[in-house]
């Protein structure tokens, strides 16, 4: 006989949540994950792989520059983004994840914001005519690889550290012992979620917000002064933490 599994089991699984999952994807992504983990056996690659055809969706609506376009473009990057939660959730609560999955995973998601700025990017120059679009398009993807690459550089620099924060969001927490901030970290640590935007809520931003309120332009301005915020926020936070470590060993 099949196990089948609970809401509460699911809940259990879900990684740390953001703010834009919380409001738009998990009250979705919880239902849905437990009708694939329950009444099929497709598998949390098959998903991966599946939900990318979304993206593909999402770029040739993009690229065709009108409203209606921007409008399908937004909705079928949250649909992605939604299956995008499912598989892991499926993966982790089966049991079922793999050295295939924990590569195709975070390779596909960026590819995701590759195609979808070159398709933006692409639809709105030639509905527009103006590189302004554009510019801030590269820049963004330019600050979101790099918002990346300071979480990927800061968790490595904290193994070697021989600490057990491995996320961002606990060497931030680190960083403040006492105050409000400390309080805030032990409420969203407690309810398992993120204390602080992330480039989720940035992608969110550019690929969804902007297109489906037809103002790309002043959401990239947006996005990007928000990305820097949080690259200066990040490394701060790492110098500080860095500080510490070193006056307590």
């Amino acid at each position: 006989m099949q196990t089948l599994y609970t809401l509460r089991e699911v809940e259990s699984s879900l990684q740390r949540k953001s703010w834009w999952a919380m409001l738009f994807i998990l009250p979705f992504a919880r239902r849905l994950s437990l009708f694939f983990i329950n009444r099929t056996n497709i598998s949390p690659n098959a998903i991966t792989l599946g939900s990318f055809l979304f993206i593909i969706g999402a770029a040739v609506a993009f690229c065709s520059g009108c409203y209606s376009g921007l409008v399908i473009g937004a909705i079928l990057f949250e649909i992605n983004y939604l299956f995008d939660c499912v598989d892991g959730t499926v993966a982790r609560v089966k049991k079922l994840a793999s050295p295939l999955g924990a590569y195709l995973d975070p390779m596909l998601d960026r590819w995701r914001i590759v195609i979808l700025t070159l398709a933006l990017a692409w639809g709105q120059y030639t509905s527009r005519d103006s590189m302004t679009v554009v510019l801030l398009l590269f820049l963004y993807l330019g600050l979101n690889n790099l918002i990346l690459f300071t979480r990927s550089a800061q968790e490595k620099a904290i193994l070697k550290m021989g600490r057990g924060e491995t996320l961002g969001v606990d060497l931030a927490r680190s960083t403040s012992k006492n105050g409000i901030v400390s309080w805030w970290f032990d409420v969203t640590s407690k309810r398992n979620m993120m204390p602080y935007y992330h480039d989720i809520e940035l992608d969110a931003l550019v690929f969804v917000v902007g297109p489906l309120l037809n103002q790309v332009v002043p959401c990239l301005i947006a996005a990007n002064l928000l990305a820097c915020t949080l690259l200066l926020a990040l490394n701060i936070m790492f110098l500080v933490s860095l500080k510490k470590w070193k006056e307590n060993y």
